[in-house]
């Protein structure tokens, strides 16, 4: 498999047993790239979804790939090593931006129009696809509508109704398996050299993800997590904001909330409990639009965002609280973008 650490640098090892039937099956890559030259590649983990198509690019510019992966010895699998493969381009939001511009597409565009170096093929991977702005995925059409040569475009998304219609259009989709909790945890404690019960918490606090777990297994906090659920759980019986919220990042702390009020629609529903599901679900809905403005660039002030949270969290229990959740949504066109 080719995968990248957290510098973003490639190396190899056997791909993960749920993407066989990707892999192997009628809709494998394989086959599908004898029919075109883009693919949207779906998963729920945007993690995944890069590194699926980090593998795949491998696998198209090694020298001496059997057709199922890369050999991980040729000059090409050396070059692509040391992140210094001059046939395969990244497209990523660039430090300190929240979204993929115009300018990087241009560039991209001329990279795949350039003579290939160590063959006769090219690939673009674009790093969630849905963070392009809307001229930079108007741009994009043409190319990947006809990539020049022999160019292999990649577009991997976690939230792929975010990109317009008309990029949606015209490439090949291929959905990323979903591992079964037995194989995320095979494959999770088998990377990480630990034992199941450790594995579990970070595939717990990683949305059964197996994956992202991995890729933040460097950074992984329990005591933080275990606070930061604890401030979740208790938050209609708190009368000020919890301190740990104002510790870590906006897009964290949705992305954290969201896990939480899904387990928490999920519990209602094996409970069969209709109106306490339906305000979880409406709560969730209000933090997943958030989240997604968040992710393309709104920039609200932290004092003001996380007091505005803290309170459609605690009014989840009102009677009133579909009014007060239908004008938190419409609020949410008020959000600053950023430049």
């Amino acid at each position: 498999m080719a995968d990248q650490d957290q510098t973003h640098n490639v190396n190899f090892q056997a791909p993960p047993s749920w993407w066989m039937p990707i892999l192997n099956g009628a809709q494998s890559s394989a086959s599908a790239t004898a029919r075109g030259h883009t693919f949207l590649l779906v998963s729920e983990d945007i993690e995944e979804a890069i590194l699926f198509g980090a593998f795949l690019a491998a696998r198209q510019l090694c020298h001496r790939s059997d057709g199922y992966q890369p050999c991980g010895d040729c000059n090409s699998c050396r070059s692509l090593l040391h992140d210094a493969h001059g046939d395969f381009l990244r497209i990523r939001q660039q430090e300190g931006k929240t979204m993929i511009g115009i300018e990087q597409i241009r560039d991209a565009t001329r990279f795949a129009q350039q003579t290939a170096l160590y063959g006769e093929n090219k690939v673009l991977l674009f790093e969630a696809a849905e963070r392009m702005t809307l001229a930079a995925a108007n741009s994009v059409l043409k190319t990947i509508e006809e990539p020049a040569g022999k160019t292999l475009v990649l577009l991997a998304s976690s939230e792929v109704w975010r990109l317009p219609a008309t990029v949606r259009s015209r490439c090949q989709r291929l959905m990323v398996p979903r591992p079964t909790q037995a194989e995320g945890l095979s494959w999770l404690s088998a990377q990480l050299g630990c034992d199941a019960t450790s594995a579990l918490e970070r595939l717990i606090f990683a949305r059964g993800q197996p994956i992202a777990a991995w890729i933040a297994s460097d950074s992984f906090d329990f005591s933080l997590e275990t606070t930061l659920n604890r401030s979740f759980e208790n938050i209609s019986s708190q009368q000020t904001l919890p301190s740990v919220w104002a510790n870590i990042p906006i897009e964290t702390l949705l992305e954290r909330l969201l896990v939480w009020v899904e387990s928490q629609a999920r519990g209602e529903l094996l409970h069969d409990r209709a109106a306490e599901r339906a305000s979880w679900l409406t709560l969730h809905r209000c933090i997943a639009e958030l989240s997604g403005r968040v992710k393309l660039g709104a920039t609200p002030s932290q004092d003001i965002f996380l007091a505005e949270v803290y309170r459609l969290c605690r009014s989840r229990r009102h009677s009133a609280f579909d009014d007060v959740a239908g004008r938190f949504l419409s609020s949410l066109g008020r959000l600053g973008r950023a430049g």
